[in-house]
């Protein structure tokens, strides 16, 4: 008999905090809660007993100072292994900067999330009951868009980040991976229990001059899906490391256009035709890779330190890109982000990796933004009939691009502290674990 239970907490901010993305994040501090932040806990367990927790929280990473915690009270109080309790993000870039510690309303905040998600997992363990699976795919036409495009006169840009065209626009470099996966439990004396899988930035009510508290599209996907069907949803954020939602509206108003896109999300997953799934014994195996850290040019070092130093200090958006752009950076995140891998001790960047079995469903986790040409090729080639792939779970190595983007420079290749090639490689790895557990 296998066992699915559910159970949803509600994370929100009771003081106002900086919020992740968008650079100095101490200058955007919350003003406004426009959808709370909830942390979504779902409990598999099957006919031997094995149990695996999957967390989805309402914030933009998991990284080890906070999955660590978690997953240690979290298998304290339930029983269940550290290593089959997997905390993944949805990515909101309108939720707490969790690494913002210079703000003590940060430290405050973390330290409230362990004993939050352990009183969710207790609950969602609690809530078990046997079910049956079924899984199915939806393609959601044009609603994520590639922000990597070429210019009408042939070059290359990767800062398109909030309209899916820009002038002088010719074409994108890649088509978007628009498919979605779904998994519906169906329980005994229980409501169902829909996952999906996606891949999109939630940017919708980001942006460096909003101080909304939201999870962004997800936030009315799941109250619409919820309202639809009666059921319990939660949302994995797949392949996203260069993709962006589009948009029916102008930029200037896209804060009101995330109903708009997640009630269109829901339209599309409705139209999901589930088959029926096998569940056979969960089987599930973790690896910690190792890269070596992609350290910077010392000419490219030498010229974006003083632009990481002003942008520090003045917190100039303005005229700390214009400065960045004089000394040959696409951004100031590009200079920032050399200075930081020079100021990384470590030689080596570590890369915790589980993939896991459930019969017919296999689930991936990485703790970095995959590119959706990588997370489409490990689907592609796994053996299982419905692959989910979580990322920026379990820990944080922020963005591994894939090589064609490392190939033409761009704001995620700037960011990567890892080397051209490491994406493909981990793909390798990540399709080899999922046939070592397939049944």
């Amino acid at each position: 008999m296998f066992q699915v239970g559910f159970s949803r907490i509600d994370i929100t901010p009771t003081e106002s905090v900086p919020l992740a993305g968008y650079g100095n994040t101490s200058s955007r501090m919350s003003n406004h809660v426009l959808d709370p932040l909830y942390s979504t806990c779902t409990a598999l367990t099957d006919s031997e007993g094995t149990t695996v927790l999957l967390f989805h929280n309402d914030i933009i990473g998991s990284p080890v100072h906070i999955a660590d915690p978690i997953r240690k009270s979290v298998s304290e109080a339930t029983g269940v292994p550290f290593d089959h309790i997997i905390v993944g993000s949805t990515h909101t870039h309108s939720g707490p900067d969790i690494w913002n510690t210079a703000v003590p309303s940060i430290p405050r905040y973390n330290a409230s999330l362990p004993g939050k998600l352990t009183q969710c997992a207790v609950e969602a363990m609690a809530d078990r009951k046997e079910a049956t699976a079924f899984g199915g795919k939806t393609c959601t036409r044009n609603l994520n868009f590639v922000r990597h495009y070429v210019t009408a006169d042939g070059h290359y840009k990767g800062a398109n980040f909030g309209s899916q065209y820009k002038s002088p626009f010719s074409h994108h470099t890649t088509q978007a991976d628009q498919e979605m996966r779904l998994i519906k439990f169906v329980r005994k004396g229980g409501k169902d229990v829909i996952l999906v899988n996606w891949q999109c930035h939630p940017t919708r009510t980001g942006g460096s001059d909003r101080h909304n508290i939201s999870p962004d599209f997800v936030a009315t996907f799941r109250k619409e899906m919820e309202e639809a069907l009666d059921c319990h949803f939660t949302y994995f954020t797949g392949g996203a490391g260069n993709i962006s939602p589009t948009s029916g509206m102008t930029e200037e108003h896209r804060v009101n256009d995330y109903w708009a896109y997640g009630k269109a999300l829901k339209d599309h997953a409705l139209e999901t035709r589930y088959e029926p799934l096998n569940l056979g014994p969960i089987r599930l195996v973790t690896k910690q890779h190792e890269e070596p850290l992609n350290r910077p040019d010392p000419q490219r070092l030498e010229a974006a330190l003083p632009v990481a130093e002003y942008w520090q200090k003045t917190n100039d958006w303005p005229g700390s890109i214009a400065m960045a752009i004089e000394r040959g950076f696409s951004s100031q995140f590009d200079a920032t982000n050399i200075v930081r891998r020079h100021n990384t001790e470590d030689d080596w960047v570590h890369i915790p990796m589980t993939a896991i079995s459930f019969g017919d469903f296999g689930f991936v986790t990485v703790p970095y933004e995959m590119f959706d040409t990588n997370a489409k090729e490990i689907r592609e080639s796994s053996p299982f009939k419905i692959t989910f792939i979580s990322t920026t779970t379990n820990a944080s190595v922020m963005y591994i691009p894939s090589a064609y983007a490392f190939i033409h420079g761009c704001y995620e290749a700037a960011c990567s502290t890892c080397k051209p090639g490491t994406g493909e490689r981990l793909v390798t790895i990540l399709v080899h674990m999922l046939k070592e557990i397939f049944l």
